[in-house]
């Protein structure tokens, strides 16, 4: 089962490689507010997407991991 995981989330260390320096880009032109709102709005799109996906679909963990390479 970790395996399966692991591999429906390899994806994500790819996603890291362009959300690092952005982030750092607006911490260094003090762009608060606007990773504040971006984080907002990924909060929001992840709970919503998991609990589609997990609850009302039925994917259990694979469903998870889909929500975390997309999100």
């Amino acid at each position: 089962m970790g395996r399966a995981i692991f591999v429906m989330d390899d994806t994500n260390v790819f996603a890291n490689a362009f959300e690092f320096p952005i982030m750092k880009f607006l911490q260094a032109q003090t762009k608060i507010m606007t990773m504040a709102v971006i984080a907002g709005v990924s909060f929001a799109m992840h709970t919503l997407l998991t609990w589609l996906f997990m609850l009302k679909l039925g994917w259990s963990l694979a469903g998870g991991a889909v929500i975390l390479n997309c999100a």
